[in-house]
């Protein structure tokens, strides 16, 4: 239980840090390439199912850290992302 629940902080503070390179660089479309790029060296699944996230998973999702620079683009007013 109790490496579970760090597991869930070290993601909070993984997803703080993304917000914040986010917030520095303005780059949302780079970020988005940047994931896409490490998911596919690292050999790790884009869409993890969610049992995998809560029983291994120390940093968000590659796919959840995608919606969030999506989703910061779209607060921001920050040019469009592509690469779907």
């Amino acid at each position: 239980m109790g490496k579970r629940r760090l597991r869930l902080g070290r993601r909070r503070v993984e997803a703080a840090a993304d917000v914040h390179a986010l917030t520095l660089t303005g780059d949302a479309a780079g970020f988005v390439r940047m994931q896409r790029g490490l998911a596919t060296a690292n050999l790790s699944l884009l869409e993890p199912t969610w049992w995998q996230t809560a029983l291994f998973a120390t940093h968000p999702d590659p796919v959840w850290r995608i919606a969030l620079a999506r989703a910061w683009e779209g607060s921001s007013g920050a040019p469009g992302v592509s690469g779907r």
